[in-house]
């Protein structure tokens, strides 16, 4: 009944949890601190959902393989497309929080475009490179779940990289999450630009697992129908 509300009730029921725990319990003193989150949880929503999707995949879709040829490159591309209009419609709402807090809106939204093209090449191909590996192993997907919970907290979305001590902030940064919310954030939030050397280093990084991405299904997605 509530069709793209229920993928948008998540993020927002986190935002309330993640609030109440680290600005009331916690008592973190962070500026606009409910859209702080929302701008950081909203992005890794995105992957984390897409991420675990893609690699399970192939397995879910093993009669539909079985069937017919297709590229079956359409099944993580498809995934990430129905999720990337749940993504656009829910920056709807953070731009409701951006208005009802009156923050201002600059000429850097602009780059808004960039950082979401750059998101979704990086899920792509990470994308296709767990769906690939979870044919042959399938501990493939609970080791992606594990991996989901760490990378959460290695990324910001509940607290600043101001609070990242300076001798590991440029290490830390290679997280190409860690950047990509930081990126949304400057733009958004904060109406700067983003930090443009950590964002080419993850325009980069993303464009190399893409391609590897690619390279790895197209080499053994003429086995998949066997291994499935």
């Amino acid at each position: 009944m509530l069709g793209f509300f229920w993928s948008l009730l998540n993020p927002l029921l986190m935002m309330l949890v993640l609030f109440f725990v680290f600005s009331v319990i916690f008592r973190i003193q962070i500026e606009h601190f409910p859209i702080f989150l929302l701008a950081g949880i909203l992005p890794w929503h995105f992957f984390s959902i897409v991420f675990a999707d893609s690699t399970k995949t192939i397995i879910d879709n093993a009669n539909l393989i079985k069937k017919i040829y297709f590229p079956r490159e359409v099944l993580i591309i498809s995934i990430i497309l129905s999720n990337l209009v749940n993504f656009l419609l829910s920056l709807i709402v953070l731009f409701a929080f951006l208005l009802l807090f009156h923050i201002e809106i600059t000429f850097f939204i602009l780059l808004l475009p960039l950082i979401i093209l750059i998101q979704v090449f990086f899920l792509v191909g990470i994308g296709l490179i767990s769906s690939a590996l979870n044919v042959f192993y399938r501990d493939v997907t609970w080791i992606v779940n594990t991996l989901l919970l760490l990378w959460f907290y290695f990324t910001p979305i509940f607290y600043s990289t101001t609070m990242v001590p300076q001798r590991f902030l440029n290490l830390y940064m290679l997280n190409p999450m860690a950047a990509l919310v930081t990126s949304y954030r400057d733009i958004l939030l904060y109406g700067k630009p983003p930090n443009f050397i950590y964002l080419l280093i993850t325009s980069l990084s993303s464009l190399i697992l893409f391609f590897i991405g690619m390279k790895i299904y197209q080499r053994y997605s003429s086995v998949f129908t066997e291994e499935v």
